[in-house]
C-alpha cells in the first residue's frame, strides 16, 4: 500500500479547476476526489532520483466556492487523516472574472527555522505562516489569503531528503547524516516538523488545512 510522505500541497487553482501535488513513497496513482462528485482527477506518480511525485489535475470545480477534498495513493484514502483536528482541506476556486471589484489577498512569507506559536523560548519569534494557518484552522470562515508569494533564496541543497539504498524496496530510504545549521537559515519549505524545539513554517497545506 502507497503512503503519503509529502503533501497535499495546492499548487494552482482558477475559477473551475486546480492542481494538487504530493510525494508518496512508492509508484502509484495519485487521486484528488470531492465529496458530492463536484470535481475530481488522477494521475500517475513520476520518479526523480527515487523520489515518487503526482501533479494531480482537479476539474470541474464549482466557481467561486470552498470544495472539501481528499487524496487516495493506489485507490486507499490517505489525506486527511482520520484523526485529524483539523478542519476539512478545501479548494478555493476564483469568481468569474467579471467580478473585478473583488480585491487580491496576497500573504508574503519564507520558509525558515523558527520557534512554533506556541511561544517556546527561542531567539527565532513565532513564525507568519504558522500564525495564519493557526488562525484559519481556529476560524474557517476567515479571510484566506488568494496568493502565497514565498520569498528568499529557495535552494535547500545543503539538507535534502534521504535517497534510497540501492536494491532496497520501494518505499525505503537510507539514513542520511543532516549538516548542522543556524536556526535562523533556510529550511525546506513543507508541513513536517524537525526534531527539537524549531519547526518550519508551513507553506500550505498539510499537516495544516489547505
Amino acid at each position: 500500500m502507497a503512503g503519503l510522505r509529502l503533501g497535499p500541497v495546492l499548487r494552482y487553482a482558477d475559477t473551475d479547476s486546480a492542481t494538487v501535488w504530493v510525494e508518496a513513497d512508492r509508484p502509484c496513482t495519485a487521486e484528488v476526489r470531492c465529496p458530492g462528485g463536484e470535481g475530481g482527477g488522477s494521475a500517475p506518480t513520476f520518479s526523480v532520483e527515487g523520489h515518487h511525485y503526482a501533479l494531480i489535475p482537479v476539474t470541474g470545480l464549482p466557481e467561486g466556492s470552498d470544495t472539501p477534498y481528499e487524496v487516495r495513493l493506489g485507490g486507499e484514502p490517505v489525506w486527511p487523516p482520520p484523526d485529524s483536528p483539523f478542519p476539512p482541506s478545501t479548494i478555493r476556486t476564483a469568481p468569474r472574472a467579471s467580478d473585478g471589484n473583488r480585491p487580491v489577498r496576497v500573504t508574503f512569507g519564507s520558509c525558515r527555522w523558527s520557534s512554533p506559536p506556541s511561544g517556546q523560548d527561542s531567539p527565532v519569534g513565532p513564525d507568519a505562516l504558522d500564525a495564519l494557518a493557526a488562525r484559519i484552522a481556529g476560524d474557517t470562515g476567515a479571510d484566506r489569503p488568494d496568493l502565497l508569494l514565498l520569498l528568499g533564496d529557495q535552494v535547500y541543497a545543503d539538507e535534502t531528503s534521504p535517497r534510497p539504498a540501492a536494491g532496497s524496496p520501494p518505499g525505503a530510504t537510507s539514513p542520511k547524516p543532516r549538516a548542522s545549521r543556524s536556526r535562523t537559515s533556510r529550511s525546506t519549505p513543507g508541513s513536517t516538523t524537525s526534531p527539537g524545539p524549531t519547526r518550519r513554517s508551513a507553506g500550505c497545506s498539510p499537516p495544516c488545512p489547505a
